[in-house]
């Protein structure tokens, strides 16, 4: 059973709109992590653009970066909606590439290896990967989510100015992400340590922002917010007897996690700012099919305090000519050139780009570039592939940067396989394999 639970500190409320109006205070939202819980953001933008509420600033972590990043760029909130409820989250967060795009001899593997990894093998030890998943297929659905955003390199441009946290993985410290690939940034505010593997961007190792800065109210000040509106739907923390299962042990050490920064946060609020905690209860942090209940819940907690963004809300006018600007959106550009850059030395630019079907002198299609990802992904050698639209010798192309996985250029698998005739007859085998890749260019 789902039960809302909302709560809101607000401040402010003594003042007429009026007042609000003529000052015209900058207001920055702010959106927590919390996993399958931050699809509760959309109902607090969808109640935003019900009374009116011009956001100047948007900055998130995690989930609530996702959201805030998308809603950012020019999306209105049901299509932030739409386009949140039409990814499939469950095989989004797995990395199992699409059978079709494997070569026949890595098709012959599938089912072979339990442990649900590779193993590398160097030259001179077995190494582990950095965490359980790659997270390629998560980095697949961010690049088609902000396929619209790719000309843009930095936040500040966006219709409103954005930022994502991450945390550095050598230092433990807070960064605020406000340039380069959005995709990339949203990838690294959303890598679960130990779950997902860190993102590399620009020679730094990046995790989850929850770990460092949940909620980050210091940093929409920062960017020029007078007023925060700040959403919190990171979890209350479970009791003894709630902790009966490993999603509700990993949601625990998720809040441990990330409680502590967001009570260091909740400090830094003032008399002009709005809190609103919802806490969609029966949801965990993993559980991405109840996204759909989360954003009831988050709708059903809202309906209950109709009024408390009524000292943020704009006049009409006002509204309309900002929201309109806002929503106003170029089309896909055409594809001078396409290029591919590569770090792989055991995997050549040649090798990759052959896998595109994404041509100079087109429009930039969505599916096609998705396709295609997929195919590099498939290679099974390349850890990361960061996207980018730039402008070269004033003509704009499409970049491709490639990251080789860093544990290889070989990899040992383990399989289980057993047999039965029920009758005193069986067989129980174990498997292992090692797949040597890139032995020549071709791979």
């Amino acid at each position: 059973m789902f039960r809302p639970v909302l709560v809101v500190i607000a401040f402010l409320m003594t003042l007429s709109i009026t007042e609000i109006v003529s000052a015209r205070e900058k207001t920055g939202l702010v959106l927590s992590g919390g996993g399958a819980r931050g699809f509760a953001h959309v109902a607090v933008l969808e109640a935003l653009e019900a009374n009116k509420v011009q956001i100047d600033y948007i900055a998130g972590t995690s989930m609530g970066a996702v959201v805030g990043a998308l809603y950012a760029s020019g999306l209105s909130a049901a299509e932030v909606r739409e386009k949140l409820l039409a990814v499939d989250w469950n095989s989004t967060l797995q990395d199992v590439t699409d059978r079709n795009e494997r070569s026949f001899r890595n098709k012959s593997f599938e089912g072979r290896n339990f442990l649900g990894f590779d193993l590398g093998v160097g030259p001179d030890s077995v190494r582990l990967p950095l965490a359980a998943l790659r997270g390629q297929k998560l980095a697949l659905a961010l690049n088609e989510l902000m396929l619209e955003t790719a000309t843009v390199s930095d936040f500040d441009a966006l219709p409103i100015p954005f930022r994502a946290m991450a945390t550095d993985l050598a230092t433990g410290d807070a960064v605020v992400l406000g340039r380069g690939s959005l995709a990339t940034a949203l990838r690294a505010s959303m890598a679960v340590p130990v779950v997902y593997s860190p993102v590399e961007i620009d020679g730094r190792l990046y995790v989850d922002g929850g770990v460092a800065n949940n909620l980050p109210i210091d940093v929409a000040r920062d960017m020029g917010a007078d007023r925060v509106i700040a959403v919190d739907t990171s979890s209350l923390r479970y009791s003894t007897n709630e902790l009966t299962s490993v999603i509700t042990v990993v949601d625990q050490l998720t809040n441990l996690l990330t409680r502590r920064n967001t009570e260091a946060q909740l400090e830094k609020l003032t008399d002009k700012d709005l809190l609103i905690e919802i806490f969609p209860e029966g949801i965990a942090t993993a559980e991405f099919n109840k996204a759909e209940n989360a954003l009831a819940l988050g709708r059903e907690s809202l309906s209950a305090v109709p009024d408390i963004f009524s000292a943020f809300a704009v006049d009409t006018k006002n509204y309309a000519t900002w929201n309109n600007n806002r929503l106003d959106r170029d089309e896909p550009p055409t594809l001078a050139f396409v290029e591919v850059i590569s770090d792989a030395p055991r995997t050549s630019s040649k090798t990759i780009a052959n896998r595109l079907t994404v041509r100079p002198g087109q429009p930039l299609d969505n599916e096609r570039l998705k396709s295609d990802l997929g195919k590099i992904y498939a290679l099974e050698t390349i850890d990361q592939v960061e996207v980018s639209v730039v402008e070269k010798d004033d003509q704009v192309g499409l970049s491709l940067e490639t990251k080789e996985k860093a544990w290889g250029p070989d990899y040992l698998d383990f399989g289980f396989t057993l047999e039965d005739s029920l009758d005193g007859r069986a067989s129980y085998n174990l498997n292992g394999v090692i797949r040597a890749t890139n032995i020549n260019p071709l791979g």
